[in-house]
C-alpha cells in the first residue's frame, strides 16, 4: 500500500466520523425531556451520570432509566441507518 492511499483513507474516515457525529447531534435535537437528558448525560458525556442519578432526578427507577436509554439507542441506530444505508447490519452498540 502506498502512503497516499493510507492518507486518503484516513481523510475519508475522518470525514465520515464527522458526518456521523453531526447526524448524532441532529438526532439529539429531536429528543425531549428524559430522552434528551439520557442522551446527553449518558450516551454522549465524557463523564456519564449513573442510571441511579438520572432516576433520582426524575423520581423513576434505575431499571426505567435503562429501558428509556435502550429505546433512545434503538431510535438513534434507526436514524443513523436511515442517514447512512451502508451501516445497516453493523453493530452500533454504544457502551
Amino acid at each position: 500500500r502506498s502512503g497516499a492511499a493510507t492518507a486518503e483513507e484516513a481523510v475519508a474516515d475522518a470525514e465520515f466520523r464527522s458526518m456521523v457525529g453531526e447526524r448524532i447531534r441532529e438526532f439529539g435535537t429531536t429528543l425531549k425531556d428524559k430522552d434528551r437528558v439520557i442522551f446527553d448525560h449518558r450516551l454522549l458525556s465524557e463523564d456519564p451520570l449513573t442510571l441511579q442519578e438520572i432516576g433520582d432526578r426524575y423520581g423513576i427507577s434505575r431499571e426505567r432509566v435503562r429501558q428509556i436509554e435502550n429505546r433512545v439507542k434503538r431510535k438513534l441506530k434507526a436514524h443513523l441507518e436511515e442517514q447512512f444505508p451502508d451501516l445497516r447490519g453493523v453493530d452500533l452498540t454504544m457502551g
